[in-house]
């Protein structure tokens, strides 16, 4: 069907005067009208010339990648309320308001809190007069959840799934890594998510009762 309807649409086919070739048809670019050489001719098919075609797929791109922010950022918003609402179980709002307004404002800043529990130890850091650093690179290697800087403390949010056996061991080289890096007097205290959830308000008891453990485990070892 392609000569009738092309000879129809008044599409430009090629003079080839031999029997035995095939005719070459020359329909409009869909977006800029320029002419795409085809071997074949279908009305109902969009065609694209070669700069419309790579524009086309840059959009595409593009489009992806925005309906996947507006995807990401709708999950944060969704992680960020049920964050607090577990906070406002046992704390009052007068306390977290401006805890809560700092992450907020920060909330959506990439690869930053991917998860509840980090939104939770990051509100609760702040409420506590502290200035945590967030997602911090340490060497080449490695990224941190939380750096407390003035006291030279490095928070690591756990899983209790995803940080257990196997994983253990790897998180103790890593840890090993990031003080070899930052320096013998930094400590690297890993917060499990079901003290998070359970209970936030006991999250500075937790931290600095692990320092003092770790410490008394130096001193022991020296």
């Amino acid at each position: 069907m392609s000569y009738p309807e092309a000879i129809e649409d008044g599409i430009r086919i090629s003079d080839n005067k031999r029997d035995y070739a095939i005719p070459e048809y020359f329909p409009p670019c869909s977006i800029c009208g320029k002419e795409v050489k085809k071997a074949s001719y279908d009305r109902n098919e969009h065609y694209f010339c070669k700069e419309c075609r790579e524009t086309k797929e840059i959009l595409k791109r593009m489009d992806k990648s925005k309906k996947r922010v507006i995807k990401n950022s709708k999950t944060k918003e969704r992680k960020f309320k049920e964050a607090v609402r577990r906070i406002l179980k046992v704390g009052s709002i007068n306390s977290y308001d401006y805890a809560i307004a700092c992450v907020e404002e920060a909330l959506h800043n990439d690869g930053w809190f991917d998860s509840t529990e980090e939104i939770m130890v990051g509100i609760e850091l702040i409420k506590n007069g502290l200035n945590p650093m967030h997602q911090v690179k340490c060497g080449r290697a490695y990224r941190v959840d939380f750096m407390l800087q003035e006291q030279k403390v490095i928070i690591e949010v756990d899983g209790s799934i995803f940080h257990a056996g196997k994983r253990a061991e790897e998180d103790k080289k890593r840890d090993m890594a990031i003080i070899e890096e930052l320096g013998e007097e930094w400590e690297i205290v890993r917060i499990p998510d079901n003290l998070i959830n359970k209970d936030i308000t006991t999250l500075l008891n937790f931290i600095n009762s692990t320092i003092i453990e770790k410490r008394k485990e130096k001193m022991i070892k020296s």
